[in-house]
């Protein structure tokens, strides 16, 4: 078409983002990859296992997701470099979730716990946490997403991306995360293994006596005190005697100093008055 329409000499070439689309080519794919794989590594080395992390891997397409809806329904902003960008944070946001539920249930697995209890109090106890720095992040981000100016659409698009997969990672990971950790837990571990851990478990050794078992709190026995007799009242008033008679010592001692000390001061004011 362009040769049909367009004079002798003249020819045309893309500019802006679609030149940087096009020039970039299919290394958004490999980028993508990278960043999962480095994550991947990086959790295999922290909770030393293969199989932990894909509990958390997999709670990065939720943040995808909501990225994709929030895009989707704002037809003013585009899948460009921008909303790649804003995808590329969201593996490390989503997983940071993911995290602070699947290193504490762990932790308590690897001690005995069972694995359903442990995920649920993982769950309880790191629900404010993921809440909290959730939406702090959204409200930092909101400045993006609401943009005014010159170049607000690209701050716009980054603003959106965020916010919209930030929401989905945090209010769907809650329910998500611990299901797929009990589901590669119990793969990973298998039944023999999980059930010797259970076996040797000890909550009063770890301070979880709640989830130990449910006997009920059996009284302390108290010991009567034996009966006391004739020596033993002896010694008593003995030693009881002993601290009194120092301190009248002490008391004498103290008084008599003081009246020494009253006599020289006298015999001082004496001599120089004389």
């Amino acid at each position: 078409m362009a040769a049909d329409v367009l004079p002798a000499g003249y020819g045309y070439d893309f500019s802006g983002l679609s030149r940087e689309e096009i020039s970039s080519g299919n290394s958004t794919i490999i980028i993508f990859g990278l960043s999962i794989m480095f994550v991947f590594l990086l959790l295999a080395a922290l909770y030393e296992s293969w199989s932990v992390p894909f509990s958390v891997l997999l709670s990065v397409p939720l943040g995808a997701f909501g990225a994709m809806v929030a895009l989707i329904f704002l037809p003013k902003l585009t899948n460009n470099v921008y909303a790649q960008i804003g995808l590329i944070t969201l593996i490390g946001l989503a997983a940071k979730n993911a995290i602070l539920i699947v290193e504490f249930a762990k932790e308590r697995v690897d001690i005995g716990m069972n694995l359903i209890e442990a995920t649920i109090d993982a769950v309880k106890l790191r629900l404010r946490p993921i809440i909290m720095t959730s939406l702090a992040f959204i409200l930092g981000v909101l400045p993006l997403a609401f943009a005014s100016g010159a170049g607000a659409v690209s701050r716009q698009t980054i603003g959106w991306t965020v916010t919209g997969g930030m929401l989905a990672a945090t209010f769907l990971a809650i329910f998500i995360v611990p299901v797929l950790y009990v589901l590669i837990t119990k793969f990973a571990y298998g039944k023999n293994r999980l059930a010797e851990l259970e076996a040797s478990y000890d909550p009063a050794a770890h301070g979880h006596e709640q989830h130990g078992s449910k006997e009920p709190n059996t009284p302390p026995q108290v010991r009567p005190a034996p009966a006391a007799t004739a020596t033993t009242l002896r010694s008593a008033s003995a030693v009881s005697k002993r601290p009194r008679n120092r301190n009248i010592r002490d008391l004498r001692c103290a008084v008599s100093a003081n009246k020494k000390a009253k006599l020289l001061l006298t015999c001082q004011e004496k001599l120089r008055l004389l």
